[in-house]
């Protein structure tokens, strides 16, 4: 290997921590030029490596007492006759092969990090259905992950023997004692909630499903937005799900992690129950939320018992297990052993053997089988006969309304560019650090601070912010700068490290939890800036409701008084077994699947608990939203948007607060799109189609409700 190492700004940058760039040069030092007692480098390796680290200036007159550092490491390269080549961004020099061979040291570095063991042996062993596995089981796959092979229980070794050995990896998960023991299904804390396009798969797989000739291929019709997950479909780069998300309640509380609760709400269960029940009674089609697509039409009446057409002549294929129906026992074993491994409780059994008793149909025991929830989290249920209380009818409220309505801009926008500093200093020295992605200082709409305490008289915002700028001037809105997860004060550059343990700063992940939660100490057991905020307003008397139309949750929500209603898109929403309205008894399944998620006994498994609570929820707001929200109608267009859509729903939302018995509503809206790295310039043009005057204020800050401006009654938070 060349003594040549060209220390690009780029790698640099990447080296900001010093404690990894100190590792790395001791590592090119032990391999390359060597310091000891009697090495005269040894004297100013740590001047050495300061100069390094302030090669990031881009040029030796701004290193200051760096510079005899820097000297030192060209000194030390060059006595060997090497040259220290210092690579930049924009350099016409740089060498190809020089750049390649630094990548590959940076990726290596990365790679055989002590961190990364451990961190994907918990991901790993997540999606392998234990999502709060504990330190021996992570340290077992760790271990098999660094030393390249795992011996299991019989003496079989898996692996090559190589650092980072996937198959001793994977072996060591799947044999690990905590993956195998069927005893750690009685523990409430074991085990994990089903992703949900395994649900639908496992489903298709155990009843056998079989595609028609004429339609061999398999289409499963939009389960990214219905379920929550669809085949090479990651809403994002973090994927699916948050390893750390822990959903709101017992589990929460009890400091565990759930990733699949993330997509777990009404309407993504409606969805998930509606595909395979459709499946179970029509085959693969759209109709009635099916997972088909819609290739012959909408009329789906004719499909049904009694009706004119074979379903089994229009969909792409269907159920065709056969199973042992001599008596209801068999059947019903079969089925229980088939879609929950056997871990049925004795009283759902007793209720399933009741229902096909007196139907005598597969199908229904089917259906109502993928409702309990052992089929949809692994662990064991302790079923009670106590049935779970039901939410009373609302009452209107008689005290005036009034909404907060949150945009979050997800993946963490960048404030700075949003509103900047117009006096000649300050903007001067916000140029000088945002560089060429700095926004023009001609560009900026201007916004009068003269009236405030701050350091400048005039800021700017950025140029598709008008609307900001015009409820600024009418005195509609305001600016909270220099907030956020601040653990102390006195914070500098100097000092950040030792004044911000209890978060991590650079985490996009970690900062969205925190700016949803405010609650940096942990005071709050987990509760959301605006749960808590609901939670003092129904101590007050107030009726509260906390909604989310994003997919995915939210933890500004979360609180102790007001459960969050999900609602993605009014226009679009489901009704929950649309096959059965069509009947004599819209309710008979319903009821069924109330008694199969009844309440539990303490020791029931607290993922599945967390199931049955979420279905029990989404089945009441189902009754209560769905007509409703057929009916309501808005006089006003939105932009085509997944934003507009979003702020339609609220709007609508916001028609049927007497509907829903409220006067306080927290709407959480959220535009994806903001983990910035190389387009800051560009980031906020998504905005423009729904944040620029004539469509956003016309379509939701001034549309004509109950006679008058909404404006007064809500109140929107970027």
């Amino acid at each position: 290997m060349s003594l040549t190492v060209n220390l690009t700004t780029q790698l640099l940058f990447t080296f900001w921590n010093g404690a990894i760039l100190l590792e790395v040069l001791n590592l090119w030092r032990q391999q390359e030029f060597p310091c000891d007692s009697t090495d005269a480098f040894e004297d100013n390796c740590d001047a050495a490596i300061a100069g390094i680290l302030a090669i990031k200036a881009h040029s030796e007159s701004a290193l200051g007492s760096y510079g005899s550092g820097l000297k030192t490491v060209r000194k030390a390269f060059e006595k060997d006759g090497a040259k220290l080549g210092i690579l930049t961004i924009v350099s016409p020099a740089r060498e190809a092969r020089d750049a390649l061979e630094e990548t590959d040291a940076v990726l290596n570095h990365y790679f055989h990090h002590e961190n990364v063991a451990p961190f994907l042996a918990l991901r790993m062993i997540q999606r392998f259905g234990t999502s709060n596995p504990s330190p021996n089981y992570i340290e077992a796959v760790a271990t098999a992950f660094k030393n390249g092979t795992y011996t299991s229980f019989t003496g079989e070794t898996f692996g090559d023997g190589k650092y980072g050995s996937l198959a001793s990896m994977v072996a060591a998960i799947v044999l690990h004692d905590e993956a195998r023991y069927e005893l750690l299904d009685a523990d409430p804390t074991h085990g994990s909630l089903r992703e949900p396009l395994l649900k639908v798969v496992a489903f298709m797989r155990a009843m056998e499903f079989t595609s028609n000739i004429d339609a061999p291929e398999l289409r499963l019709n939009a389960l990214q937005a219905r379920i929550g997950q669809h085949a090479h479909s990651i809403p994002n780069v973090f994927s699916f799900f948050l390893p750390e998300h822990s959903a709101s309640g017992h589990i929460k509380a009890a400091s565990l992690t759930s990733p699949e609760a993330m997509v777990l709400n009404g309407p993504s269960l409606t969805a998930l129950n509606n595909g395979i029940w459709s499946l179970t009674e029509l085959g693969l089609m759209l109709c009635y939320g099916g997972f088909g697509d819609g290739r012959f039409g909408e009329n789906c009446q004719r499909y049904l018992p009694g009706g004119n057409r074979d379903p089994d002549d229009y969909n792409r294929g269907k159920l065709t297990v056969s199973l042992d129906t001599s008596s209801a026992t068999t059947v019903v074993d079969e089925l229980n052993l088939l879609l929950t491994a056997g871990r049925l409780n004795v009283n759902s059994k007793s209720i399933l053997l009741n229902a096909y008793t007196s139907s005598n149909d597969v199908a229904l025991l089917q259906k109502l089988l993928t409702s309990t929830p052992e089929f949809h989290a692994s662990g064991l249920v302790k079923l009670q006969a106590t049935q779970r209380p039901e939410i009373p009818d609302p009452i209107p409220s008689t005290e005036p309304y009034k909404a907060i309505v949150i945009l979050n801009l997800s993946g963490g926008a960048d404030s700075y560019n949003m509103l900047v500093p117009k006096c000649t200093s300050l903007y001067n020295q916000y140029a000088s650090v945002r560089n060429f992605v700095a926004l023009p200082q001609a560009s900026l709409l201007d916004i009068d601070a003269s009236g405030s305490s701050q350091p400048c008289s005039e800021f700017g915002l950025h140029p598709n912010l008008s609307i900001l700028q015009k409820l600024y001037n009418d005195e509609d809105l305001l600016f909270l700068s220099n907030i956020g997860v601040l653990q102390e004060a006195g914070v500098n550059k100097e000092n950040w490290r030792d004044k911000s343990t209890k978060t991590a700063l650079f985490a996009h992940n970690t900062q969205q939890s925190e700016i949803q939660l405010m609650d940096i100490f942990n005071e709050q057991a987990g509760r959301g800036m605006a749960g808590r905020l609901l939670d003092v307003l129904s101590g007050k008397g107030f009726k509260v409701n906390s909604i989310s139309t994003a997919r995915s949750a939210s933890q500004t929500l979360v609180g102790n008084e007001a459960p969050i209603i999900t609602v993605p898109s009014a226009s679009s929403y489901e009704k929950f077994d649309p096959i059965s309205a069509e009947g004599s008894d819209p309710n008979e399944l319903i009821d069924f699947v109330k008694l199969l998620n009844n309440a539990t006994s303490i020791g029931s498994s607290l993922l599945s608990e967390a199931f049955s609570t979420k279905l029990h929820q989404g089945l009441a707001e189902n009754q209560l939203l769905y007509d409703i929200l057929q009916a309501v109608t808005i006089n006003t267009t939105f932009p085509d948007t997944r934003l507009g859509e979003q702020l339609s729903t609220v709007a609508k939302m916001i028609k049927t607060k007497d509907d829903r018995g409220v006067d306080r509503d927290v709407f959480f809206v959220q535009q994806d799109g903001f983990d910035t790295h190389d387009n800051l310039g560009e980031y906020f043009d998504g905005l423009r189609p729904v944040l620029s005057v004539p469509s956003f204020c016309a379509s939701f800050f001034w549309p004509v409700f109950s006679g008058g401006p909404l404006l007064t009654e809500r109140s929107p938070v970027l």
